[in-house]
């Protein structure tokens, strides 16, 4: 007798949340904690990790999640508890290509920088980013990031809204792919051997303003493998994990230190800091009477951690 796949994933601790024709939950297997990093579709035997990027099968994904070497142990496993899956044909889909933005497109944006203006932002940092407000389309009525890559390829946008509307930021490209702004400032990380992780635009252009460019943002609290993997190239002396300041038990701290965990299994706990600024975010220092003085403290204190 088949049995369904959600029971068989619920006996290995997984949440699952139906959607449509797939299932939502963590990735256990890589201590994820995200409640929709997969997306499981029984009738492809497809699974989806939106963090890391990967496809693969639901067999493989028992086989991860059992600590299982191959499918033939998978099958002795659900042997033993007289299970027994349907036979599904995995459906293979290509995996898209990284889209490559024509650069004509940043010509269309009004170049109104009142918004960050107001937040402390000088235009001299403003126009180093190529930004500017979207006049038209789904982005309309947003500010909008260009997301270069090493290349100097434009792959992506990140638009903060400037009306009153229930999404704050839209993004359109893989985020995951985003390492932001090192198109500017790799050479400055590779001079000082330091980074520092921040969650959104707001706190690299305050850092910017402060005279601090080793910076990189991850547009939100996860480090994708890619940022990962780009970390581990770089050989850093030291990461700072600079995420927002929600209080002891908001994202923000949650996020960081679900960040220097999945860093220490790679890199030294000597080289990694966590150090959230005294406010909510960078930003709101840079706001406060000689703002960028408080972050060049802040920064430079940091150092004989």
């Amino acid at each position: 007798m088949e049995t369904d796949i959600s029971s068989i994933l619920i006996e290995l601790g997984y949440k699952l949340k139906k959607s449509n024709d797939y299932y939502q939950c963590k990735a256990l297997y890589r201590g994820g904690d995200s409640d929709t990093s997969l997306a499981i579709y029984p009738q492809k035997n497809l699974v989806i990790d939106f963090v890391t990027g990967e496809k693969f099968s639901i067999n493989r994904l028992l086989a991860l999640s059992l600590n299982l070497k191959s499918d033939e142990e998978v099958k002795i496993w659900l042997d033993n508890k007289n299970y027994q899956l349907p036979v599904l044909k995995i459906q293979e889909e290509k995996l898209e290509g990284e889209k490559i933005f024509p650069p004509e497109i940043l010509k269309n944006l009004l170049q109104d920088h009142s918004y960050w203006q107001n937040r402390g932002i000088s235009l001299e940092v403003i126009k180093l980013f190529n930004g500017g407000v979207g006049i038209s389309g789904r982005l309309k009525s947003r500010y909008i990031i260009p997301i270069f890559n090493g290349k100097n390829q434009i792959i992506g946008f990140n638009a903060r809204t400037l009306i009153d509307s229930p999404i704050k930021y839209k993004t359109i490209g893989q985020k995951k792919n985003f390492r932001w702004p090192l198109h500017i400032n790799l050479a400055d990380i590779k001079e000082k051997r330091i980074i520092i992780l921040v969650e959104g635009v707001g706190c690299v252009f305050s850092l910017f303003e402060a005279g601090i460019k080793n910076c990189m943002c991850l547009f939100g609290t996860e480090l994708s493998f890619p940022q990962l993997n780009t970390l581990l190239k770089l050989n850093l002396d030291k990461i700072i994990i600079a995420t927002n300041n929600d209080g002891e038990n908001g994202p923000g701290n949650e996020a960081a230190q679900k960040i220097y965990r999945k860093l220490n299994r790679y890199i030294d706990s000597r080289n990694l800091i966590i150090a959230l600024p005294s406010k909510k975010d960078i930003n709101i220092i840079l706001q406060e009477e000689n703002g960028d003085k408080l972050i060049r403290e802040w920064y430079n204190n940091i150092h004989v951690i």
